[in-house]
């Protein structure tokens, strides 16, 4: 949880190309259903880097969604 009481997933990735690569992730509730999507954008050298993606904290207040 950040400072803004967001919530932040650190993906690992192998990058063995370098460029411009966009991680996109779907956050589901309890009965499978999706209730937010994020994604990020980053220029990435090769290696192993930690790519970090962002979900609003609102989601988690809201009871409907959860």
């Amino acid at each position: 949880i950040t400072k803004d009481k967001n919530l932040l997933i650190q993906a690992k990735y192998k990058i063995f190309e370098p460029g411009d690569y966009v991680l996109e992730a779907i956050l589901y509730n309890k009965s499978q259903k999706p209730i937010a999507w994020a994604e990020n954008t980053v220029s990435l050298k090769t290696g192993t880097h930690w790519i970090p993606i962002e979900f609003h904290g609102f989601i988690f207040f809201n009871n409907k969604y959860l």
